[in-house]
């Protein structure tokens, strides 16, 4: 099922605000394999003036979590060109989560500018110090990765092959057959020109999704991997479905 909620398209707003921001993440999304006691992101600020950051982790509805990730130190002052590493820890309730796919959190961080600094800042208000200050907030997605998935050492290529579009009667389908959360960042007929009617989304483990698009004979679908980069795939079509043929870039 595609990954559609409100609060979710209100990231992306927030990240396009996040390009203005002071404070600057070193990735764009965090890998937790089930093996790792831990993973860091740091964040840096390149600004002229101090700032502090403020992070947490949330579920897909933007709710606050206390489990089963942590993030140490929640709140740290980072000076002007320095940075901070945040440590993102187990707590507790992993083994709620399903073992054979892929479960997902979103991690924040959140800048307080210097007091004099509020007046020009025009995004999320926060409370800080008995003062209001405004914030401008960041939000990558964080995959909790089960123990069983490392056994798949190419994941690029399991994305693809796991990938299809089925034609049902009148309706199109994108299907998502892989344990892995896939983030579809386009598709196109012929690697520059987008199909009408397609949109970035995300697929769940397992899932598909109805499409409003044209019918071709062959598809170009890129994605988005673990190191944020983006892997074209060319899918040709026969009998009703498209099925990966080899890889573009």
């Amino acid at each position: 099922m595609k990954t559609h909620l409100t609060w979710v398209a209100l990231l992306w707003s927030v990240l396009a605000a996040s390009a203005h921001a002071a404070l600057a993440l070193d990735r764009t999304r965090i890998i937790f394999p089930q093996q790792s006691a831990l993973e860091t992101v740091r964040v840096k600020n390149p600004a002229e003036q101090p700032y502090l950051s403020q992070a947490w982790i949330s579920d897909e509805q933007g709710n606050e979590l206390l489990e089963p990730f942590m993030v140490v130190p929640p709140l740290v002052r980072i000076n002007s060109d320095d940075y901070a590493v945040l440590r993102i820890e187990k707590v507790s309730g992993l083994d709620e989560l399903p073992s054979d796919r892929e479960s997902v959190f979103y991690f924040h961080v959140r800048e307080v500018p210097p007091k004099e600094m509020a007046s020009s800042a025009q995004s999320r208000v926060g409370q800080t110090g008995g003062s209001i200050q405004f914030a401008i907030e960041s939000v990558i997605k964080l995959f909790y990765r089960p123990a069983a998935l490392s056994q798949i050492k190419n994941i690029d290529l399991a994305q693809a092959k796991a990938t299809s579009i089925e034609m049902v009667q009148e309706e199109i389908w994108l299907e998502n057959n892989s344990p892995f959360y896939a983030t579809y960042f386009s598709i196109t007929d012929n690697q520059s020109n987008p199909v009408k009617g397609f949109e970035s989304i995300m697929l769940k483990p397992f899932s598909r999704e109805k499409l409003t698009m044209a019918v071709k004979g062959e598809y170009f679908i890129t994605h988005i991997n673990d190191y944020g980069a983006l892997i074209t795939n060319r899918y040709q079509c026969g009998n009703q479905r498209c099925q990966f043929v080899d890889r573009v870039k």
